[in-house]
């Protein structure tokens, strides 16, 4: 605990009055909690002092007051608890620990005093998967602030795996309609998505988390985007650069339009095919012709119908598309 905090603890606690528990059935955590919640840190000191066991308990919804004074953003109280014996990874039910809360209620210090301290410790085993670190739960709760301070500090994921394919992915499924919001209570319109989702988009590319990457399986992040039929997406691949666009469509182990033809994503597969043009012409009309093949197999009739129209589209003779203006492979 710093020299500061002390010398205003001491101020604090002179003539100090401490409110009596005064409802009926209430534990001493959940008067501790109260004290946090209201923002009461002299209060909440005094009655820690003299219970300090309370720093390692948890209430019946398994929260610890780590978890609440990291939501406050209250940095004075999460050092008390800590010199308490406070675990600084005290998981809750949903596997989220203090610093998970301080993410989703954008309290940028709390995150910013995890990482640059000794508390910070990425083998433990909150952090074991990428879908449970930081960073990725900054992707999840729509924090550009807190992503920003996780790639500052050089922190992207919790193993050498990650993070290039899991950024993208959580921002590939979160982007599209209502996903993201879901803790908040009002959603993000359409509008402040696609803010997001650019100011996301933008900030990988700018440390370095390219798109082209590709994961274990194959997939980049054109290939999320058309799994997860996000649009969104797929229409900024297009719009940030010309050659990024192309690159993304490169033919891989499994194509987007081959994805749309197994997954049925007929909306998608129409976008794809509206916007060929962004496609390599040398890999497109295999690419269609194995789409084709693969929606008939799995009796996905409507994009069987989507893709014989592009087909023989392309097939069509020069002499027929002469004063149509039409565009042909």
């Amino acid at each position: 605990m710093c020299s500061l905090f002390t010398q205003r603890i001491a101020v604090l606690k002179q003539d100090l009055f401490l409110p009596p528990l005064q409802r009926y059935g209430q534990t001493e955590h959940d008067y501790a909690r109260e004290l946090i919640l209201l923002h009461q840190e002299a209060h909440a000191y005094q009655f820690l002092v003299d219970k300090p066991f309370l720093a390692k308990t948890k209430d019946d919804h398994g929260y610890t007051l780590m978890h609440h004074a990291a939501s406050e953003g209250l940095i004075n109280i999460l050092e008390l608890l800590l010199s308490f014996g406070a675990e600084p990874y005290a998981s809750d039910p949903e596997h989220h620990c203090p610093l998970h809360w301080a993410i989703e209620r954008n309290q940028i210090q709390v995150l910013d005093f995890y990482l640059k301290s000794e508390l910070w410790a990425p083998k433990h085993k909150v952090y074991q998967h990428p879908l449970r670190s930081p960073f990725c739960l900054t992707i999840q709760l729509a924090s550009v602030p807190a992503a920003k301070k996780c790639l500052a500090l050089g922190f992207k994921g919790s193993s050498a795996q990650v993070p290039h394919d899991w950024a993208w992915a959580e921002l590939s499924r979160l982007s599209r309609k209502n996903q993201w919001g879901y803790r908040a209570q009002k959603p993000l319109s359409t509008q402040e998505r696609i803010e997001t989702l650019d100011e996301f988009a933008t900030l990988f590319l700018e440390h370095g988390l390219s798109p082209l990457d590709q994961n274990q399986d194959g997939f980049n992040a054109f290939l999320w985007a058309a799994q997860h039929q996000n649009i969104l997406l797929m229409q900024w691949f297009f719009a940030a650069e010309a050659h990024l666009g192309r690159a993304l469509w490169q033919p891989l182990s499994f194509s987007p339009l081959m994805l749309c033809a197994r997954n049925n994503t007929s909306g998608t597969l129409s976008f794809l095919l509206d916007h060929w043009e962004q496609y390599d012409p040398e890999y497109f009309l295999l690419d269609v012709s194995n789409a084709l093949i693969l929606s008939k197999t799995h009796s996905n009739f409507h994009c069987v119908s989507l893709l014989e129209h592009k087909y023989l589209e392309l097939q069509v003779p020069d002499s027929e598309h002469e004063g149509a203006g039409s565009k042909r492979l």
